[in-house]
């Protein structure tokens, strides 16, 4: 899938603040954070264009890391760096979101489990008064 395919797709979407971020994880992987309410009809579309939709793809698996600064670390540490890229990447998309999707989506992920508490804590402080 040519990524400039993805990109026509995109503009030719008609309500694009359903795409929150576009990231590029891996070769010819293009990884969409949607808007949970439209998932379904971003699926929809993907599949009128005939785009491949890629679940099975986990950004979390050392196995993805390419970067060849990693290639002499340990399974454990792989998998731990592999959770650091990950979770860098979510939080910079994060601080780019506007609005109150700025606070629902790390709470999501953190429901999720897939960021811890304290990210959140770190990305909205409580302030004192």
């Amino acid at each position: 899938m040519h990524v400039a395919l993805i990109c026509c797709f995109l503009y030719c979407f008609q309500n694009s603040n359903r795409v929150l971020d576009i990231h590029y994880p891996d070769r010819h992987l293009v990884a969409l954070l949607l808007h949970n309410d439209y998932e379904a009809e971003v699926r929809s579309q993907l599949g009128k264009f005939e785009i491949p939709i890629h679940d099975d793809y986990d950004p979390m698996d050392p196995n993805n890391l390419r970067n060849p600064y990693y290639d002499d670390f340990d399974q454990d540490e792989k998998e731990c760096a592999a959770w650091s890229v990950f979770t860098q990447r979510l939080i910079r998309a994060i601080r780019r979101l506007k609005g109150p999707v700025q606070r629902a989506v790390p709470r999501f992920f953190v429901d999720k489990g897939i960021i811890a508490s304290v990210v959140l804590n770190e990305l909205f402080p409580v302030k004192q008064t």
